[in-house]
């Protein structure tokens, strides 16, 4: 399962990480890939929610399932490694994490966050949106994805689909064409 994204309470690496303790029993064994900036001087990461996971973590045995690189300039290979995944964010500007996963083919489970996820997952069609802070409905999506390959792919494809053609680059050139043929 992957996570992408400051650690902030905003981003909900904590929600992330109480959802996955509670799939873990009834699912294919899996991990969590936390990929984001967890010790930085700007204003929202905040480095005791890395503490706390790794701490919890150990606590229970489970250190080696659960990973963190840091901020990594080129996210792709953490998006092609992953199976799942997760933005369990709070707030959101837009999600880009969530398009490039998308637009990577990875399924993708999102808070569900007003005009901005439900603008950008169509529930349960290419992905799934769960309420934002409630770690055992994201346990519920994540492990309905980590229990059927099969459909998580679709899932993946369709999400993928959507968002090439909401997003892909082709769109976004005739999008500027037209702001520019407008402005003339």
């Amino acid at each position: 399962i992957l996570f992408v994204g400051f650690f902030s309470q905003e981003k909900g690496p904590e929600v992330l990480f109480d959802a996955w303790l509670r799939l873990r029993e009834s699912v294919p064994p899996s991990g969590v890939l936390f990929v984001g900036e967890i010790d930085a001087q700007y204003h929202e990461v905040d480095k005791s929610i890395a503490i706390r996971i790794r701490a919890r973590a150990a606590a229970l045995g489970l250190e080696r399932l659960v990973c963190f690189t840091g901020a990594m300039p080129d996210v792709t290979t953490a998006y092609h490694a992953a199976d799942v995944f997760a933005m369990p964010s709070s707030r959101e500007a837009f999600g880009m994490v969530l398009v490039e996963a998308m637009a990577s083919g990875l399924p993708a489970v999102a808070s569900r966050l007003e005009r901005v996820t439900d603008e950008i997952v169509a529930g349960g069609m290419t992905g799934y949106l769960v309420p934002p802070g409630d770690a055992e409905a994201l346990a519920i999506a994540l492990a309905s994805l980590l229990r059927d390959p099969g459909g998580a792919q679709r899932l993946g494809s369709h999400g993928r689909e959507a968002v090439v053609s909401r997003y892909g680059l082709d769109v976004a050139r005739e999008r500027w064409i037209e702001a520019y043929d407008s402005l003339r």
